[in-house]
């Protein structure tokens, strides 16, 4: 992926994954002034709706083991 910064035509190389989450309505908070227009416009590229953890319990062991098992390995790598 590339990018050009503000006022630049130049190409610049990007490797990087940015995810974000809210519980907030950014269109509409767009359309109130209160969230930036230009960087709604730049994160809404992808847009996956997920119900949340409390809709989805069965989630909850799985998600436990994975975050376990990735802090045990941070941490034994120390």
């Amino acid at each position: 992926m590339e990018f050009c910064r503000l006022g630049s035509n130049k190409l610049i190389p990007l490797r990087a994954r940015l995810i974000f989450a809210t519980h907030q309505d950014l269109g509409k908070l767009v359309a109130d002034g209160r969230f930036r227009q230009d960087l709604f416009y730049r994160i809404n590229v992808m847009r996956i709706d997920a119900p949340p953890l409390q809709e989805r319990t069965e989630d909850i062991p799985w998600i436990a083991r994975i975050s376990c098992a990735s802090m045990g390995n941070y941490f034994k790598s120390r």
